[in-house]
């Protein structure tokens, strides 16, 4: 009866796809690593695995393990490209009849979390 309660507020895991890039949780922790990125990556996925487990592999130069295997609890995806989808270009421009002043849009960068929310730093 708990674990029905338990399993029905939960989200369901990510799946991914061989070959897409992810980043991994730094799931070891020590003494000065407190400003320190809490996930590692880029990570290619190399094998899919049974009961939402991946075993992925270093792509490029940076920290962390060669190779690992790896829950999907403690991957999000690697976010590379920036995609202006909400906003127009900034060569549209708009003037002002009474001022005689032109507006010119202005383009915003916002910042991508991982649960979908943005926001403007």
């Amino acid at each position: 009866q708990n674990k029905k309660a338990f399993n029905k507020h939960r989200k369901k895991a990510t799946e991914y796809k061989q070959g897409q890039l992810v980043a991994i949780k730094r799931t070891q922790v020590f003494p000065g690593l407190k400003f320190h990125a809490r996930y590692l990556g880029p990570y290619r996925v190399t094998k899919v695995l049974r009961g939402n487990r991946y075993v992925v592999q270093k792509s490029g130069q940076h920290e962390g393990p060669q190779t690992s295997s790896t829950a999907a609890d403690y991957m999000k995806p690697w976010v590379t490209d920036e995609k202006d989808e909400l906003f127009e270009d900034s060569e549209n421009t708009q003037s002002d009849n009474d001022s005689g002043l032109d507006v010119t849009k202005t383009r915003r960068k916002y910042l991508k979390l991982s649960n979908g929310h943005q926001y403007l730093p």
